[in-house]
């Protein structure tokens, strides 16, 4: 609060990896450095995200309206293990470095899809051959390959009766939605329970490969609590 105005936190693109908006700095440093975040503060859901820098809150909320901010870290450079960094994160503001992607379709399960998509390593192959540079912009984004949202609409061949949509969505979902400032967008998605509270340091991309494909239900992701 300012007075009588809320603001909310501005997230630098260093702040963010993938599924993860945790990499933050300590109150009252000065370093631009991000230090690793305790194990013990990553399974805290109310554990606090600390910025430098701050805006108003009813300026965010006029951009994103209903909509739940999915970007990418816009520089990339060659020695980089991943080259596209994307992530969803709370309704806060970003820097110019994180361009956002604000889908218009209207279902928080198929923007869970597209984060996704952005993660998939096929994704980030197809990315590095597109890179001239260290800029990952928007120019370059549009090329890119995504599946369209019908493609989500058919059901999974290894669990008849699913739709795609809800079986990546609640994958998605378990590994993205690990603090309170995500409930809304566990709520929008269909979801009721509590953050899974896992250790997002922890290879996102492990975590969902080793995940077994689960009977889920055709209405949208997981009713269950996720597990860690």
């Amino acid at each position: 609060m300012k007075g009588t105005e809320r603001w909310l936190p501005l997230y630098e693109a260093k702040m963010i990896h993938h599924f993860d908006d945790y990499s933050d700095r300590p109150a009252g440093s000065e370093s631009t450095a991000l230090p690793d975040v305790p194990v013990e503060c990553l399974q805290d859901p109310t554990y606090p995200i600390l910025s430098s820098y701050w805006g108003p809150a009813e300026e965010v909320e006029s951009r994103l309206k209903d909509k739940w901010p999915l970007g990418w870290r816009d520089t990339c450079r060659s020695t980089d293990a991943r080259t596209v960094i994307a992530s969803l994160i709370p309704r806060v503001g970003v820097g110019n470095k994180y361009p956002l992607i604000l889908p218009s379709n209207g279902d928080p399960a198929l923007t869970l899809c597209l984060a996704a998509n952005l993660t998939a390593f096929v994704y980030d192959y197809a990315t590095r051959q597109k890179m001239g540079g260290t800029t990952l912009n928007y120019f370059i984004f549009k090329q890119l390959p995504v599946p369209p949202p019908e493609h989500y609409r058919e059901n999974t061949p290894w669990e008849p009766g699913t739709p795609l949509r809800d079986w990546v969505a609640s994958r998605v979902l378990e590994l993205v939605y690990t603090a309170e400032d995500l409930r809304g967008l566990a709520e929008s998605a269909g979801y009721e329970g509590h953050p899974s509270g896992g250790t997002k340091r922890e290879d996102p991309t492990s975590a969902a490969s080793s995940t077994p494909p689960s009977s889920t239900s055709t209405a949208s992701p997981k009713k269950t609590p996720p597990t860690s």
